[in-house]
């Protein structure tokens, strides 16, 4: 795997990642995960190029999109219970996430990220007790970040 990284000069360059910063990327993806959803520069280390270049990966934002559409159909083989009242209002939405993710098209890692962080965080918004204002605003923040288009006027 090959990432963009800024040297000690501050120049972009291309680097084959160590095998090491791989496995440090997965074992710390949570955290790396909220700095990149925060909007930290995914070139800003080795180690956060990698996590950036897993989460952009196709593999992941299938993974990413399957689950937006499971937990907005209802599908009763999710592991986890999620708070259907908030889902319920805000349906359309994660199918809106789901078409993005799914699109050949490059999108923001920050909000691959914050998509992952979502589904990931069982005591965020999706979850219960999850109410439906805090729900739609981590969904429209997302939204943003990810450029979805028909979420600019909202």
């Amino acid at each position: 795997m090959y990432v963009l990284v800024n040297d000690e000069r501050g120049q972009l360059t291309l680097i084959r990642a160590p095998l090491r910063c791989q496995l440090l990327a997965r074992l710390h993806a949570d955290r790396l995960d909220r700095e990149l959803a925060r909007g930290s520069s995914p070139q800003s280390g080795r180690v956060l190029a990698v996590r950036a270049m897993q989460l952009a990966s196709p593999r992941m934002r299938q993974r990413l999109s399957v689950s937006l559409l499971r937990v907005a159909s209802g599908d009763g083989s999710m592991v986890a219970v999620v708070a259907r009242a908030a889902v319920a209002e805000s349906a359309p939405q994660f199918g809106e996430l789901a078409d993005v993710l799914l699109a050949a098209e490059p999108v923001p890692v920050r909000g691959i990220a914050m998509v992952r962080l979502l589904l990931a965080d069982g005591t965020g918004p999706l979850y219960p007790p999850g109410r439906p204002d805090e729900l739609g605003a981590v969904l429209r923040q997302a939204a943003q970040a990810l450029n979805v288009p028909s979420w600019a006027s909202r």
